[in-house]
């Protein structure tokens, strides 16, 4: 079923930090796992979300060599700005379309970014930047994915409702959003930008895998 899609795309909410590997709250996942993702199909892994940093400095650069080392396509946090500066946003032309695709993350779990990694965090004037940026490299259709809201909520929250108005605003032609763990309302909001008259919100898509046992 994944195979099937022209671009699979998947939030990988764990690190691949090497042994001990380790559930919550600090993750550190066996480097099959990424391998099982690229047997299944993936093509792109969106890293910024609040757990990339749950072990550190060597554990955000590990993920990110292992993702490398299986020619596996990811965005939302780099090792230092230069990758940034030379990836990002990520475009991929899809039958004749150029697609951009952008990430970012409300937060780290308090976790402070080392130098010189940076991960992207929601920050309004960096987007738009990143928005313009993506623009300039002939992006026919912007996609955003955010990792956002509070977990365990089912509706949308003004902050999240903002954000996607102001995001639709600058010419974003689709919004996914990732953290609460479950499946939340989605909306189309109306848009005169690329290809479409829409700007169609997702605002949590839930969890694809997980062990979490809660309602909902």
């Amino acid at each position: 079923y994944i195979l099937k899609a022209d671009i699979a795309i998947a939030n990988i909410e764990v690190t691949f930090a090497g042994k001990p590997y380790s559930g919550y709250p600090a993750f550190s996942s066996p480097d099959a796992l990424a391998d099982g993702l690229k047997t299944a199909g993936y093509d792109i892994l969106l890293t910024a979300n609040n757990h990339i940093y749950d072990r550190g400095k060597a554990g955000l650069e590990r993920t990110l060599s292992v993702l490398d080392n299986r020619k596996l396509q990811h965005l939302g946090s780099y090792k230092n700005m230069t990758e940034r500066d030379s990836t990002y946003p990520l475009v991929i032309n899809v039958k004749d379309l150029n697609i951009a695709f952008l990430n970012y993350t409300y937060g780290t779990n308090n976790s402070k970014i080392e130098y010189p990694n940076t991960v992207n965090l929601i920050d309004t004037t960096l987007i738009l930047n990143d928005i313009r940026k993506a623009k300039r490299k002939n992006a026919d259709i912007i996609i955003f994915t955010v990792h956002w809201g509070d977990e365990y909520q089912t509706v949308a929250g003004p902050g999240q409702m903002g954000l996607a108005r102001m995001l639709e605003r600058e010419g974003v032609n689709l919004i996914i959003g990732a953290h609460p763990h479950v499946v939340q309302n989605a909306e189309d909001l109306t848009s005169n930008a690329g290809y479409y008259n829409s700007c169609p919100v997702f605002y949590s898509l839930g969890n694809s895998i997980s062990n979490q046992r809660k309602e909902d």
